[in-house]
C-alpha cells in the first residue's frame, strides 16, 4: 500500500454480491502479495468476470461505517497475455507508424521482451529507430500496455487511440470498454466525438449486428431526437416524424417494432427515469433531458419575477434623462422612454428592437437611475466577447461573456459562480443563447435582483438549442418592449435605412434586372453595387477590398461576409487565399495547415500578421502569457503575432483572451479570416463591411440574412450582389417555427 490509500493486488473473483450495469459490488480473493487467500470486498465499474481467471486490481482502500473496509476499485483488468503476433502488431500500431512496425517484426518476431526490459541498444537494431526513437517507443509502451486488451479487441472497429482512451476514462476499465463496445457499439454516439449514427450503425451490422436489434432500434430513436434538437432547435417532434425517420432509415423495421422500442425507451428502468417522454393527447415524443431544461428554465424565470423590485429615485429620473439627451444631442422617443420604465419597474423585462431603434440608450437610461439611486453593482454579459465589448461601448459599464461572468470550466460545464453578486445582470443578444447557458445564467441571479434581457428577433434565429426569446415574448408573461421607431440620427444612415427595408420586406434594388452602383443614406455610408450574373462578383468585391486599403483603412478593420464556406466563386475558402494574396507578407513565417478533410484544397497556409479565427472549441494545449492553460472558442477572432522558427506553436492575439500560445496540433482549428460568414459574425460589429451574395448561396438567402449582415457594419457598408438574389432575398423569411415547450410552460402554472 502506498501513500495515497491506493493498492496493487493480483485477485479472482469469489463472487458477485451486487450487479448493476458496470457497477458491481465483487467478493474477491488475492492471490499474491501477503494478503494471499484473504477475501476482500471491492466496488465499483467492472467488467464481467470470469471464476478461475486473474485480475490485476489497482484500488482505493476506504472505510464504510457499515461494511467495515472495502476497496474502491480504480481498475480491474485481465493480465493478458500478448504472445499472439497479430495481437501484438494491432495493439503496437496505435503507437509505431506502418514502417517502424514491418521493421521491428522483420528482427524480432515478439518484440514485447525487448520494450518490456527496455533494450533500447536491441530496438536501435532496428531500421530507422534512433536512441531518442527507441526511448519514445518504450515510454509510450509503457503508457499504454494496461489498455491494450482495449486497443486489440476494438482495433478492427476502426477506432482511433483517442477515442478508446476517452472510452476508458469514461468507463474505468479496458475490459469495461471492450464489453459495451462489442455488446452495443451504438454507445459511441454518446460518448466518442465525431462517431454520429452513420459511423456507429456501419460498426454494429458489420460486428452481426441485427437490422432490428433493439440497441439499433433504442439508438435510433434517440439519435434521431437529439439531432432534430441539435440541428433545428426542436426539443420535441412530432411521432409521425419519427415513425418516417425510423422507415427511411431502417427500412426493416415494422409499427410493432417501433411501438415495443418506444414502449421501452418511454418506461422507468428500475430507480431510473425514462430517456423518452410521450404525450398520447398531441403526439409530442422528447428526449427527456430537452423538456427538464426548459421545465429548469421556466421555474427559474418565475422565480425571478416573484422576486422584490429593486427600489430607485423616481424624483431623479427627469434630471438624469435631460443629462443624457444633452450630452448624446437627441432626445428619448417615446418608446425608449416606456422601455426604460418597464426597466426600473419589474425584476424581468425584455427589451427588443431593430437596429437603429435605440435599445442600449434605454438601457443607459435605466441603469443611470438606478446607480445614481443606490450605486446598485451591474453586470453586463453576452455569449460573445465581441458583442459584450460593443454593450460597454455604449453604456459605458464593464461587460463580459457569460462564460466569464459565471466562471464556467470550458471542459466540464460547471459554473464556479453560483450566486451572483450584482444587483442588477443585463443580458444582450439573447437570441443566440442555447438553453444551457441561459439556464446556467438565471440560476446564478438571486431572487430580488433585476434581469434585463436584449434581442433583435428581425436577425437570423439562433442555431442553438431552445428559442428562448421568442418563446418568453409570445408567452406574454414576461413584461417586453418591442423598439420601432428610427431616432432621428440612425435616420441618416444608409446602413440602417436599408436594414429597415430588408426588415420590412421592402425592395431595395429599383429592378430585378438593376444593374450599377448607388450610394444610399445622408450619411453616405452604403454603397450598393448590382450585377446581372455571379461571374464578376469575386472580382468586384476584391476590387472594394483593395479600395479600402488604399484609404488606410486597417485589414483588421474589414470583414468580408458571405454566406456560404466552400461552394461557389464567393465561399470563405476561395475568398479567404484570395485576400490573403492581397494583404500578406509572404517574407514572414508560415505553417501550413491540412483541412479537416482529405481534401487538398482545404489545405491553408497562414503566415505571421494574418488574421484567423477558431472554427472549434479547444479546452486543453493552449496557453495565456501568464502560463497558464486557457480554452479558445468557436468563433474566436485574432491575429497571429508570431510562428516558432520549428513551426511547433504560433503566439497569436484574440480579440477576447488577448495573446495566447497555440500548438501544431490545433492548427486544423485554425482558419483564415478575412472573410467570415454571417452566422459567425452574428452577435458583433465591424467598422468597414463588405457584403456578397449570388445565385451559389441561393438556399440560403433569405430577408433574415440580409438584414444581419447588413446591421454588422458599424461605420460603412459595401453590399455587392446579383441583382435577382438582392431581389430575392428580401422576397423569403428563412424563420421556422421551432418546437419547444417553454412558452406553454411559462403559461402553466404548475411548473
Amino acid at each position: 500500500m502506498n501513500e495515497n490509500n491506493t493498492i496493487e493486488l493480483e485477485v479472482q473473483l469469489n463472487r458477485v454480491i451486487f450487479k448493476k450495469d458496470s457497477f458491481q459490488i465483487l467478493s474477491l480473493e488475492v492471490v499474491n502479495d501477503k494478503l494471499k487467500g484473504h477475501i476482500i470486498t471491492a466496488k465499483g465499474t467492472a467488467p464481467t468476470l470470469e471464476y478461475g481467471m486473474k485480475y490485476k486490481l489497482i484500488a482505493k482502500t476506504i472505510n464504510d461505517p457499515k461494511y467495515g473496509q472495502q476497496y474502491q476499485i480504480i481498475s480491474l483488468s485481465s493480465n493478458y497475455d500478448l504472445k499472439d503476433g497479430n495481437e501484438q502488431k494491432k495493439f503496437l500500431s496505435f503507437f509505431l507508424t506502418g514502417n517502424q512496425l514491418n521493421n521491428l517484426f522483420s528482427i524480432y518476431p515478439d518484440p514485447l521482451p525487448l520494450l518490456e526490459n527496455k533494450d533500447i541498444p536491441g530496438l536501435c537494431k532496428v531500421k530507422g529507430i534512433t536512441p531518442q526513437k527507441a526511448c519514445k517507443i518504450i515510454e509510450a509502451y509503457e503508457a499504454n500496455k494496461d489498455n491494450s486488451v482495449a486497443y486489440i479487441k476494438l482495433h478492427d472497429y476502426g477506432l482511433t487511440k483517442v477515442a478508446i482512451d476517452k472510452l476508458v476514462e469514461t468507463y474505468g476499465t479496458p475490459e469495461v470498454v471492450v464489453e459495451k463496445v462489442t455488446s452495443n457499439p451504438y454507445i459511441l454516439i454518446e460518448e466518442v466525438k465525431g462517431y454520429g449514427w452513420s459511423k456507429a450503425d456501419a460498426i454494429a451490422l458489420n460486428s452481426g449486428t441485427p437490422p432490428t436489434s433493439k440497441f439499433r432500434l433504442s439508438a435510433f430513436a434517440k439519435y434521431y431526437l437529439d439531432k432534430c434538437a441539435n440541428d433545428n432547435g426542436h426539443t420535441w417532434i412530432d411521432l409521425q416524424e419519427l415513425r418516417n425517420a425510423y422507415f427511411d432509415v431502417i427500412p426493416e423495421a415494422t409499427d410493432e417494432h417501433i411501438r415495443e422500442t418506444l414502449k421501452i425507451l418511454t418506461s422507468p428502468l428500475f430507480d431510473k427515469p425514462s430517456e423518452l417522454i410521450f404525450h398520447p393527447e398531441n403526439n409530442k415524443i422528447c428526449l427527456r433531458k430537452y423538456k427538464v431544461l426548459e421545465e429548469n428554465i421556466a421555474r427559474e424565470l418565475k422565480r425571478l419575477k416573484k422576486g422584490a423590485n429593486l427600489s430607485y429615485e423616481s424624483e431623479s429620473f427627469a434630471q438624469i434623462k435631460e443629462d443624457i439627451e444633452n450630452m448624446q444631442g437627441w432626445t428619448f422617443t417615446e418608446e425608449q422612454l416606456e422601455a426604460t420604465q418597464m426597466i426600473l419597474n419589474n425584476p424581468v423585462s425584455i427589451v427588443t428592437g431593430s437596429a437603429g431603434t435605440g435599445k442600449t440608450s434605454s438601457l443607459q437610461l435605466a441603469t443611470a437611475v438606478l446607480k445614481k439611486s443606490h450605486c446598485y453593482g451591474i453586470a453586463q454579459t453576452a455569449l460573445s466577447g465581441r458583442a459584450a465589448s460593443r454593450m460597454s461601448e455604449v453604456t459605458g459599464l464593464p461587460g463580459s461573456t457569460i462564460h466569464r461572468l459565471l466562471g464556467i470550466n470550458p471542459e466540464t460545464g460547471i459554473a464556479e459562480i453560483k450566486s451572483l453578486s450584482e444587483q442588477v445582470i443585463i443580458l444582450d443578444e439573447t437570441s443566440m443563447v442555447d438553453g444551457y447557458i441561459f439556464l446556467k445564467l438565471i440560476k446564478a441571479i438571486p431572487t430580488g435582483h433585476k434581469f434585463v434581457m436584449l434581442g433583435d428577433i428581425n436577425q437570423l434565429e439562433s442555431i442553438g438549442l431552445c428559442n428562448l426569446l421568442k418563446d418568453m415574448i409570445h408567452s406574454n408573461t414576461i413584461p417586453y418592449r418591442e423598439l420601432k421607431t428610427i431616432h432621428r440620427q440612425a435616420a441618416k444612415s444608409g446602413i440602417i435605412t436599408t436594414a429597415t427595408k430588408v426588415r420590412n420586406g421592402e425592395q431595395i434594388i429599383p429592378s430585378i434586372i438593376w444593374e450599377g452602383e448607388t450610394v444610399i443614406g445622408e450619411m453616405q455610408d452604403l454603397k450598393m453595387i448590382g450585377l446581372e450574373g455571379n461571374l464578376y462578383t469575386q472580382e468586384v468585391i476584391l476590387d472594394n477590398y483593395k479600395k479600402l486599403l488604399n484609404q488606410k483603412i486597417s485589414k483588421d478593420d474589414i470583414d468580408v461576409i458571405v454566406p456560404m464556406r466552400k461552394r461557389g466563386n464567393i465561399c470563405l475558402n476561395t475568398l479567404n487565399k484570395k485576400i490573403q494574396d492581397i494583404v500578406a507578407n509572404k517574407s514572414f513565417n508560415y505553417i501550413t495547415v491540412s483541412g479537416k478533410t482529405k481534401d487538398e484544397s482545404e489545405q491553408k497556409i497562414i503566415y505571421e500578421q494574418d488574421r484567423i479565427i477558431v472554427t472549434e472549441n479547444c479546452y486543453k494545449g493552449v496557453y495565456d502569457e501568464k502560463g497558464n492553460e486557457v480554452a479558445i472558442f468557436n468563433g474566436n477572432i485574432g491575429k497571429v503575432v508570431s510562428i516558432s522558427e520549428d513551426g511547433d506553436t504560433i503566439e497569436v492575439d484574440l480579440t477576447q483572451q488577448g495573446r495566447v500560445t497555440i500548438p501544431a496540433c490545433l492548427y486544423r482549428s485554425l482558419d483564415l479570416g478575412y472573410a467570415i460568414t454571417c452566422h459567425a459574425k452574428q452577435g458583433s460589429e465591424t467598422p468597414y463591411a463588405i457584403i456578397g451574395l449570388d445565385s451559389s448561396c441561393y438556399a440560403l438567402m433569405s430577408k433574415e440574412w440580409l438584414y444581419t449582415a447588413i446591421t454588422r457594419a458599424k461605420k460603412y457598408c459595401i453590399l455587392v450582389g446579383q441583382n435577382s438574389m438582392l431581389h430575392k432575398a428580401v422576397q423569403v423569411s428563412s424563420v421556422s417555427k421551432k418546437q419547444t415547450w417553454l412558452q406553454e410552460m411559462l403559461n402553466d402554472n404548475a411548473v
